[in-house]
């Protein structure tokens, strides 16, 4: 019985935290065609997965029907449609960080367990963001092509604001919730709990209130005024926001490779001294 509950316990956890976060960050959208800036449950779904396995891609996919759901059933927009699209976005979000995962494990490899050298951390980002992020935004906004959701000439956008949103999302989510689930574990992940979340947390709020103020800004100006502005600056500071990430993972994980360097050059001299 205790097993059973192991078992599940992961996949109950993102099934909620998935449809929560993903619901939250549908609900902040100021500019229907375009989505949200970032995406946090894709990074989310990434980490749950390098860490419990692909026993847990059935979590991902009910997470993010439940999130569409929620989302219409708030804006009272509940019918057949939303059940369609909702399947087409839960499958391409389980096969994107199916994906990701495949990727990061491919030669050569990524050492995403701690991730300490620089190299481990372009990887994760360009495998499992720029890559692997292409295919929830193609099956999306394919869905909402033919459900009539998106005019034919904001399909293009509307497909980068979602590619970009779910890039933002795994390149910022993923070591957060990594640190989060590996802080048990590895001495780096407990460390980076502080040395990592603390800025990050800061970047995210200036984005998030760059983000306000140029919605206001656009609200204010006469309605032939672009909608792209808005999402598109939130963008810019958010893509900061993760670049500065980047370099914090690189930082704590060459002081950590240094530490144990250290330690095991003190090791081997006291082993050495006990010899004579």
């Amino acid at each position: 019985m205790i097993s059973l509950l192991e078992r599940w316990r992961p996949i109950v956890w993102l099934i909620l935290s998935f449809a929560a976060l993903g619901w939250l960050a549908l609900s902040l959208v100021m500019t229907p065609n375009f989505g949200s800036p970032v995406f946090p449950a894709a990074g989310l779904a990434l980490a749950f997965v390098l860490v419990h396995g692909y026993r847990v891609l059935p979590g991902v996919w009910l997470g993010a029907l439940l999130m569409v759901l929620l989302h219409d059933w708030q804006r009272d927009t509940l019918g057949p449609a939303t059940w369609l699209f909702g399947i087409a976005n839960a499958t391409g979000a389980t096969l994107q960080a199916a994906l990701g995962v495949w990727l990061i494990g491919r030669r050569p490899r990524c050492d995403w367990q701690m991730m300490e050298r620089e190299g481990d951390v372009l990887r994760f980002m360009l495998r499992a963001g720029l890559v692997a992020g292409v295919i929830s935004a193609s099956l999306g906004v394919w869905a909402m092509a033919l459900l009539g959701s998106v005019d034919d000439e904001l399909i293009p956008l509307t497909w980068w604001f979602w590619y970009s949103g779910d890039v933002l999302g795994i390149m910022l989510f993923a070591p957060l919730t990594l640190s989060w689930l590996l802080g048990g574990r590895h001495a780096i992940w407990r460390s980076r709990r502080y040395s990592l979340m603390l800025p990050t947390w800061l970047a995210l709020l200036f984005a998030s209130l760059i983000y306000l103020a140029a919605w206001h800004w656009n609200a204010a100006q006469p309605s032939t005024t672009d909608g792209w502005v808005v999402p598109a600056s939130g963008g810019v500071f958010l893509l900061l926001a993760a670049l500065l990430q980047m370099l914090l993972l690189g930082m704590t994980g060459r002081s950590s490779m240094l530490k144990r360097q250290n330690d095991e050059l003190e090791a081997s001299e006291l082993r050495y001294r006990s010899l004579f």
